[in-house]
């Protein structure tokens, strides 16, 4: 046996709270004993949880101080909450389906002692606010357009306003039932109540309207006064709130309000009230909106360009939507030296004023774009972002350090009325550069090993160029592109070829990215080139897998380095084995090996003249070279007279002043084989190693570090080449180099060309 009691049919109000207890917990010890399971629920007095609606009656005072034409006006605009297009309240067809509008009017003779008629007439009962034009002009609009509405007469009768009268209910003509049905009762008046006691606020009139008044509240609805005009508004918080300047209700929200005398602001004023009373008491599909900006880039340059992604994240019901909702952009510089973090978190209810506060006002905050949508459940894009917002251009005049951040904003980021202007995360990016490098006259190659990595093998026969597999290396190559203005792109480049053991990313072989790779469309019958490595770096070999080039049996076989520092030494002499600081100039220079073999060395600025060959070894130490290397510019009309450098050391370290080395570097000690091109400690900044280096002569390394961070930035004004397109660094192979290594182990043979071969021309 089942039994079910509800508080509103099974108890008699007039027992009050406590016996209400005491009875259903009596009933409940009968139930127990006699083995009868009890459910007990509450019906909540507004609003029905089957029904789902809201029900608003909108009650207008007919009274003789409202005119003709302010009754018309009144008309019309009630008229308009069916089409009403208002982004807070009613404009989705879902929430118009659970509100509906009716309305009654009140007005009062001097006399009271013939209430034979109905004193709230005209009357029409509840209409959809989504109902089609059709639908909502039959019962609604007739009364709405009756000649009682359009002719102002009688006295201010509150209290019948409130469908009371002495007291009594209003019963006649069945407008009790469109009573009961009434959640939120909306009160228009322009005057002060003035019956029953013929005198404008007098207290018989007040406390009658206060008792009407509370009946409702008692039986759960909300009452809200609307006042026209400058109309004293004492007598209406009286009689809703019970204190003549109260004009909130015990939970603080706001229930009476103004509109302009003439009723223009009436349907924008009225569909906000009733809607966000609404609200209250018949939530629509709950829902809680996420706003999120991305972008894959972190630095930008200046002039390049950052693309960005802006989405929402919704809570709601798969298959529901949100109201129309406002989106903004905003975009926010801040200044070099100002942290970003205060807007690295959501924030509510905020603007740009409090961003640039929260930045001690060291930034600025404009909008990018803005827009309208409706977002669906789970993740979903922003519509219509112009493209400006999406791709966005650097200006050319931001210093390096500015960071540049973007915020998503929804002005109505959940279902309840607060809170409002959902600020996202801010998305931000430095203004910075991304240096490059560039290969002249020969080729990359990364990931071999040294020729004697392998001189321990118990295998004579065994082929050096084929390293162990604990040998195998992987090394790749990642380096930088930048994008510039109107679709080029910048970055690092090898004049020849790439050969790596792994992947080779952000680095151009065959000069690919030499002023820049313009991607853009060519003319209007021309589709978009892509902008992807394989159009812009056609002589890549990788060797691994997944990468376009792969073109051995197996991960790092790619073969390894000559043993050039071998054959240099034996083909040179040594001149001083003590050697920690030197520096050559002239004629006078002695050809040979300059070396300390346990120690350092320092090399100073230094020109070699025709026929100096010098050789600088440290093989358990560092070499660091302290100033400009150069060959002099002289004649030559033998290979045998060019001038040469070398430097053989466990670790080459350059100094941040140094901008040109004329010769060889080679690192190949297993203990390091680092080269470093800056050995300034300092966390790189635009201010540290800030001077590009040209290094004319082969590069074996190890490790090569690159640090320099010349170039790279907007202030070559039209030449990319002075500007965004400029390298920080170059490795130049000059032809000089490979004359010099052929006459130097082959003393007797002299050069001769055998044939000739005319082919088109490189570009």
């Amino acid at each position: 046996m089942l039994l079910t009691i509800t508080s509103e049919q099974s108890v008699p109000l007039l027992w009050g709270l406590s016996r209400v207890r005491a009875f259903v917990a009596a009933l409940a010890l009968w139930a127990t004993l006699f083995g009868v399971s009890l459910l007990v629920s509450s019906t909540a007095p507004s609003v029905s949880a089957a029904s789902a609606q809201c029900h608003a009656a909108i009650v207008i005072d007919r009274s003789g101080s409202v005119t003709r034409k302010q009754l018309t006006t009144m008309r019309n605009q009630i008229m308009q909450l069916f089409s009403f297009d208002d982004p807070y309240t009613l404009n989705t067809p879902e929430r118009r389906d659970n509100v509906k509008l009716a309305f009654w009017s009140f007005s009062s003779t001097s006399s009271l002692t013939n209430i034979t008629s109905n004193y709230d007439a005209p009357f029409a009962g509840y209409v959809g606010v989504n109902s089609q034009p059709a639908a909502a002009k039959s019962n609604f609009n007739t009364q709405l357009n009756s000649e009682k509405m359009q002719v102002g007469a009688g006295g201010t009768n509150y209290e019948q306003g409130f469908a009371y009268n002495q007291g009594k209910p209003n019963t006649f003509d069945n407008f009790q039932n469109l009573v009961d049905q009434t959640n939120i009762i909306v009160f228009m008046t322009d005057g002060l109540p003035n019956i029953p006691g013929n005198v404008d606020g007098g207290p018989l009139a007040r406390n009658a309207a206060r008792a009407a008044v509370q009946k409702h509240q008692d039986a759960g609805r909300i009452v809200i006064g609307a006042l026209v005009g400058a109309t004293n508004s004492t007598s209406l918080n009286f009689a809703i709130n019970g204190n003549n300047n109260v004009t909130q209700d015990s939970e603080g929200n706001t229930n009476i309000f103004r509109i302009s005398e003439n009723y223009s602001d009436l349907t924008r004023i009225m569909s906000q009230m009733i809607g966000s009373t609404c609200d209250r008491i018949v939530p629509p599909n709950p829902y809680t909106l996420t706003p999120n900006v991305t972008s894959p880039n972190n630095i930008a340059t200046p002039g390049g360009n950052v693309t960005l992604d802006y989405t929402v994240d919704n809570t709601i019901e798969r298959g529901k939507e949100t109201p129309n909702t406002n989106w903004s952009v905003k975009l926010v510089k801040v200044d070099p030296g100002q942290s970003t973090e205060p807007i690295m978190t959501q924030h509510d209810n905020y603007s740009c004023n409090q961003v640039k506060a929260s930045l001690n006002n060291k930034a600025s905050c404009t909008d990018l774009a803005s827009g309208s949508a409706q977002f669906g459940s789970g993740h979903s894009q922003i519509p219509n972002v112009p493209d400006e917002a999406k791709k966005l251009v650097i200006d050319k005049n931001y210093p390096v350090g500015t960071k540049v951040c973007l915020i998503l904003t929804i002005d109505k980021p959940t279902n309840g009325t607060m809170p409002r202007d959902r600020y996202s995360r801010a998305y931000c990016f430095s203004i910075g550069k991304r240096p490059f490098v560039q290969v002249h006259g020969g080729d990359l190659r990364v990931g071999g090993v040294f020729h004697d990595d392998n001189s321990s093998d118990s295998d004579p026969k065994k082929d050096d160029s084929t390293p162990s597999e604990v040998e195998l290396n992987t090394a790749g190559v990642v380096a930088n592109t930048a994008a510039g203005a109107g679709d080029t792109l910048y970055g690092s480049w090898v004049e020849y070829g790439i050969v790596s053991a792994g992947p080779v990313v952000g680095m151009a072989s065959m000069s690919g990215l030499q002023g820049g790779y313009y991607y853009g469309p060519v003319d209007p019958d021309n589709p978009q080139v892509p902008d992807t490595q394989s159009f812009w770096s056609k002589l890549t070999f990788a060797n691994t897998d997944g990468e376009y080039g792969l073109y051995t049996q197996g991960k790092g076989y790619i073969g390894s380095i000559p043993d050039s520092a071998k054959g240099i030494l034996a083909s040179h002499s040594v001149v001083r084995e003590d050697v920690q600081d030197i520096s050559f100039s002239g004629d006078d220079v002695t050809s040979g090996i300059y070396s300390n073999p346990t120690g350092n060395i320092n090399l100073g600025e230094s020109t070699l003249n025709k026929n100096k060959s010098v050789v600088i070894y440290a093989p358990k130490g560092t070499v660091t070279v302290t100033g400009n290397i150069f060959y002099s510019d002289g004649l030559y009309t033998d290979t045998k007279e060019l001038p040469q450098l070398v430097i053989i050391a466990k670790t080459i370290s350059i100094s941040p002043d140094v901008e040109r080395i004329d010769g060889w570097l080679i690192a190949n000690s297993k203990d390091d084989g680092t080269i470093n091109t800056c050995n300034d400690t300092r966390v790189l900044t635009v201010k540290v190693c800030a001077l590009p280096l040209t290094i004319n002569g082969p590069v074996m390394a190890r490790h090569l570090e690159l640090r320099r961070t010349a170039g790279a930035d907007a202030s070559g004004g039209s030449n990319p080449d002075l500007g965004v397109a400029a390298p920080a660094e170059i490795i130049n192979l000059p032809g000089s180099t490979l004359l010099w290594s052929q006459s130097a182990g082959k003393s007797e043979v002299r050069i001769q060309t055998t044939y000739t071969t005319e082919l088109p021309p490189y570009f």
